[in-house]
This record gives structure tokens, sequence and C-alpha cells, in this order.
């Protein structure tokens, strides 16, 4: 965030769209953690809506707008598909998901349709505005 503030100009803008997951739910964000790591192995972390604020600020990035927007992803093979998970790790995320704690069934509302394993996935829109004066 910092290279960010730092090649914007005084008075410009910045918006991040990225999956993320809401603040105080420690648990769903381990196991969707795990998930990530297993459907693509080159996933780092999912940030809280609440630490990219706190990254955005410590970078004097002043926060505008900050949404989570829940969307549905009905199928969880065209997700595997995404990002050519393998075999191995499709049956991986599958055991994950079948026993999944309360906290992340509930948040992500997890559930099948039609044979499919479907949730609703948690994007942020978060928009920052640097300062209009030079530093």
């Amino acid at each position: 965030m910092r290279e960010v503030a730092r090649v914007l100009k005084p008075g410009g803008a910045f918006l991040l769209i990225d999956g993320s997951i809401e603040d105080g739910q420690p648990v769903a964000e381990a196991w969707l953690h795990d998930v990530e790591k297993f459907r693509d192995p080159s996933h780092h972390r999912m940030l809280s809506q609440g630490t990219w604020a706190r990254l955005c600020e410590g970078a004097s990035l002043r926060v505008v707008f900050s949404e989570l927007q829940p969307f549905k992803q009905p199928d969880l093979n065209w997700y595997f598909e995404t990002a050519a998970t393998t075999p191995e790790n499709r049956e991986k995320v599958l055991e994950l998901v079948h026993h999944a704690p309360p906290e992340a069934r509930n948040l992500f509302r997890l559930a099948e349709e039609d044979g499919k394993i479907v949730w609703w996935w948690q994007r942020l829109v978060l928009g920052t505005r640097k300062s209009s004066v030079a530093k």
C-alpha cells in the first residue's frame, strides 16, 4: 500500500476489489485460508476488511468507501477450474468443505444445490484517496 500511495498523485484515488472476509471471524478465516491454499497454492492470505483499511491508512491513504459484497459462487468445480487445482488438492478442499466448522458454514452459506457445492463469497470493494497536499 505504501507503493500505491507513493505513485498516486496528490488527490489521486485507488480502488481495491478483492476477496475478503468479515472482521472478527478467526475460525472462518483460518478455514478459508486452508481452502484457498489447496485450491491455488500461489494464494498468500485473504485479508479482512479492517486489515485492508489499516494498511491503507498506514500508507496515508484515506478510506472513502469500504463494503463487503457477498455474491454466490454457483459451483465448486468451476472454482477449481479457474486455478487449475490438482486432483489431489481438489480432494483436500472437498474434505475441508464437508467438515467445515459452523462458523465457516454459516458465514459463507455453504450448501448443495442440484448436486453442486455452492457458497457466498465475500468481495471487498474499498476506495481510497491520497491527500491533495503534496508531502
